[in-house]
Parts: C-alpha cells; sequence; structure tokens
C-alpha cells in the first residue's frame, strides 16, 4: 500500500502546480492584452504628433502672424490658454 502522507504531498504539488499555470497564463493574457492596446495609443500619438506638426509648419509658413491663420480661416488657440487648460483638466 502507498505511504497515505507521500500520496498527499504528490497532490498538493500537483494543486501547486496548476495553480501557478492557471496564474501565469492570466498574466500572460493580461500583458499581451496591454501590448495590443499599446499599439492603438501609440497610433493615436503619432497622429497628435502629426498634427502638431502640420500647426507649427501653417506657423512657419505664414511668420506666426495670427492674423493670417483668421483670414485663411484656420484658428489656432493661443498656447498658453491651452497649456493653462490642459493643467486644470488634468488637477
Amino acid at each position: 500500500m502507498a505511504n497515505p502522507l507521500l500520496t498527499v504531498a504528490n497532490a498538493a504539488a500537483i494543486v501547486g502546480f496548476v495553480d501557478v499555470s492557471f496564474r501565469a497564463a492570466k498574466e500572460l493574457y493580461v500583458f499581451f492584452s496591454v501590448v495590443k492596446g499599446a499599439s492603438k495609443e501609440v497610433k493615436s500619438l503619432q497622429n497628435e504628433l502629426q498634427d502638431i506638426n502640420t500647426i507649427l509648419r501653417l506657423l512657419s509658413d505664414n511668420g506666426g502672424s495670427p492674423h493670417s491663420f483668421q483670414e485663411s480661416g484656420v484658428i489656432v488657440t493661443s498656447l498658453p490658454q491651452s497649456l493653462r487648460d490642459f493643467r486644470s483638466g488634468m488637477g
């Protein structure tokens, strides 16, 4: 007959191994979900940087005059006011 203590120890080891395996699988799923979502965030940041680049080119092409933007129908808010709005939104 098998040693009862050895049988219990083997069963506990198997349960522990299964528990660790399930936790590792869950963590891998979460990790890959985050990595997949990160590509969307990177694309969003890339689009924002392209928009900023376009605005900077417009400012450069028009000599930085706000009147030239008003004449062309493009409305650009002042940078200091935008920064204040951003900071107030963060707080």
